[in-house]
C-alpha cells in the first residue's frame, strides 16, 4: 500500500503474492478474521484456514479502497487469481471432499475430479477476477480458456510496451475490454500442455487427454459434457487422442536441473520450522543446490 501511494502519480505494476491460506494453517487469535470463524462446528485447522481466507479477502479490500481513495480506480486494472486448484482439506464423513469442498459446486453438487498437485480439473481449474471500473463490464462471466503466461502480453498491450520474443501467452485484452475496443477478436490457444511429477495432460478446446502417471494408459475426456472426467472416451475417439498425444510430444522439453545462487532464505525457513535447530539438509543423488 505504501508502494501504491508513492507511485500514485505515474504508471506502476504492483505484484502481490499472498501466502495465506497455506499450511501451516494458523492465524493469531487477536486477528479479527479469527473471531468470525472461531466458533464454527469444524475441526480447528478448518476454522483457521477459513480465517486466513477472510484475512486475505479483507486485505484485498483495503487495496481496492486505497485505489478509490487515491482516485486511481478508473486507471487501474486489478487481476486476482490463485496458483493451483483446490485441495480436499479437512475430510470428514460428512464432507468427503473436505469441509470447504473446494472442488464441489455447493449449488449443483457437480465435482471436479482430482485436487491440487494433480492434472485432473480439480488441480488445474483456477478462475481469475478482473476489475477495471469504466472499462470492464461488471458482473460478466467469461468462459475463455486462459493461463498465466497470458498475463504478460495482456499487461504489455495495455501499457504499450514491447513484448519479448518467443513467448507462449496470448493477450486477453479483447476478452477483457471487448473485441470492438481491442480492434480484433480474442485469440484462442491451439492447445495447453502440462506435466508434473510423471503426469501429463493436454487440452484442445473441450477435449482433455491425461496420462495420470508415468507409463499409465492415456484417458480422453470431453469437458463440455463431462467436466467431472468420469467417462474415458479414448477407445471411441483414438484419432482425437492421437492428435493430443502429438501435441504433448511437441510441447515437451527435457527438464533442466536448477541451482540456488544462495540458500540463505531457504535455511532461514528451515531454522524457523525446526525451532532454530534444523537437521542437516538432505540431498538425493548428486547435490541439487549450491551456494555462492
Amino acid at each position: 500500500m505504501r508502494f501504491i501511494r508513492e507511485n500514485r502519480a505515474r504508471p506502476f505494476l504492483a505484484y502481490l503474492p499472498f501466502t495465506p491460506p497455506h499450511g501451516n494453517f494458523d492465524i493469531p487469535d487477536t486477528d479479527p478474521s479469527w473471531a468470525i470463524f472461531r466458533d464454527r462446528p469444524w475441526p480447528e485447522p478448518a476454522r483457521r484456514y477459513a480465517a486466513m481466507v477472510h484475512l486475505l479477502d479483507r486485505q484485498v479490500g483495503q487495496i481496492l479502497a486505497l485505489l478509490r481513495e487515491l482516485g486511481l480506480e478508473g486507471s487501474t486494472l486489478v487481476l486476482f487469481s490463485g496458483d493451483n486448484g483446490g485441495a480436499d482439506y479437512f475430510v470428514t464423513p460428512e464432507f468427503p471432499r473436505g469441509v470447504h469442498s473446494a472442488n464441489r459446486d455447493p449449488r449443483t453438487g457437480v465435482e471436479f475430479r482430482g485436487k491440487k498437485g494433480q492434472l485432473y480439473e480439480g488441480g488445474l481449474r483456477v478462475p481469475v477476477a478482473a476489475r477495471w471500473p469504466g472499462r470492464i463490464a461488471p458482473g460478466r462471466v467469461s468462459h475463455h480458456l486462459w493461463y498465466f503466461p497470458d498475463i504478460l502480453p495482456t499487461i504489455a498491450e495495455l501499457c504499450g510496451a514491447p513484448l519479448p520474443p518467443d513467448i507462449d501467452g496470448l493477450s486477453l485484452v479483447p476478452e477483457l475490454l471487448g473485441a470492438a475496443a481491442a480492434g480484433r477478436p480474442q485469440a484462442q490457444h491451439k492447445y495447453l500442455y502440462w506435466e508434473f511429477v510423471g503426469q501429463v495432460a493436454v487440452r484442445e478446446g473441450d477435449w482433455k487427454a491425461i496420462q495420470p502417471k508415468a507409463g499409465a494408459p492415456w484417458a480422453l475426456y470431453d469437458l463440455a459434457r463431462d467436466v467431472s472426467e468420469r467417462h474415458d472416451l479414448a477407445a471411441r475417439h483414438p484419432d482425437v487422442l492421437a492428435r493430443l498425444q502429438g501435441h504433448a510430444r511437441s510441447a515437451h522439453t527435457p527438464v533442466v536441473e536448477g541451482t540456488f545462487t544462495s540458500t540463505e532464505l531457504h535455511e532461514r525457513d528451515r531454522a524457523a520450522k525446526f525451532g532454530g535447530n534444523p537437521p542437516p539438509a538432505k540431498t538425493k543423488g548428486k547435490a541439487r543446490a549450491k551456494s555462492d
